[in-house]
């Protein structure tokens, strides 16, 4: 969420400046495009050697040789809670973003450390997500998107379908846990946290 927050910030301020260079004087040259801090065309080429990490995802299925987009990896992270994207865009962007939102919304568990966070910590993340992914912000609908279609749906989309829900599983030894957005009549969020080892459809 920080990053496609900054992301968006970046797309609006080149459109901003985009529009007012050609709406003067400019004697028809092109706008010239910045250098983006978030190009979401950027590459990786995967190699198993590179890249490999334990745990969820699917881009450590692929084949060496295989090239992602930054904006696939942003993908993978939401949609399937992916380890190698999380890996890439952590030592990309590191944890800056992410502190600057935490003390934003008033999230303090986060900042003592990215892996562990309260249940009412949790709620006001996902009021965050609500408010950016119902705006006109440029990766709003993106982030939406990637998390209705998560891979995972074992905890609250199971529990509450038909609803449609936008959500994000997070699990660790003896932590398999859940949060998100039930599109219901009236949207809630709801965040589900369990000692489980992992998830299957009797627990």
């Amino acid at each position: 969420l920080s990053l496609l927050m900054a992301a968006s910030d970046e797309e609006a301020n080149i459109a901003k400046a985009r529009a007012e260079y050609y709406a003067s004087d400019n004697s028809g040259a092109l706008f010239e495009e910045p250098v983006r801090i978030f190009d979401m065309n950027k590459t990786i080429t995967y190699t198993r050697a590179a890249y490999y990490r334990d745990g969820s995802g699917e881009i450590i299925n692929s084949k060496d040789g295989t090239v992602y987009t930054y904006r696939d990896l942003f993908y993978h992270l939401l949609h399937c809670s992916d380890n190698v994207a999380y890996s890439v865009l952590m030592s990309e962007y590191g944890k800056e973003y992410l502190t600057s939102f935490a003390k934003s919304i008033g999230a303090s568990s986060l900042l003592d450390t990215d892996a562990t966070f309260t249940a009412s910590d949790g709620i006001k993340i996902l009021k965050a997500i609500y408010e950016f992914t119902e705006s006109d912000a440029y990766y709003a609908s993106f982030m939406k998107d990637a998390m209705v279609n998560s891979r995972h749906t074992l905890l609250i989309p199971d529990s509450v379908s038909p609803a449609n829900t936008a959500h994000k599983y997070g699990w660790d030894t003896d932590s398999y846990c859940d949060m998100g957005i039930v599109y219901a009549d009236s949207p809630y969020l709801v965040i589900i946290m369990t000692n489980y080892d992992e998830g299957n459809q009797a627990k």
